[in-house]
């Protein structure tokens, strides 16, 4: 075998050996996927934490109203007592 045949026989089964990429890049890419993904669903779940935090506020408040109307509605009823 001569010089020229080694060689190309040598460059063959490197390249034949090693991936089209390298696989710490290909891993490394991933990884900031799988980052960028697991922010949005953090800023995702954070957003909808601020509703539920909002709308139980709001129930809160509803509860509150609806004690006070049947409080007043109780007293205005009071009077007029049926036998």
């Amino acid at each position: 075998m001569g010089f020229l045949s080694q060689t190309v026989a040598h460059e063959a089964i490197t390249r034949a050996s090693r991936p089209p990429w390298p696989i710490p890049t290909l891993a490394l890419a991933r990884a900031d996927e799988t980052k960028i993904v697991l922010h949005q669903t953090i800023e995702s779940v954070l957003r909808r934490g601020e509703k539920l935090d909002a709308l139980v506020e709001k129930s809160n408040d509803l509860s509150l109203a609806s004690q006070m109307f049947y409080k007043q509605a109780k007293k205005a009823n009071s009077c007029c007592q049926y036998a």
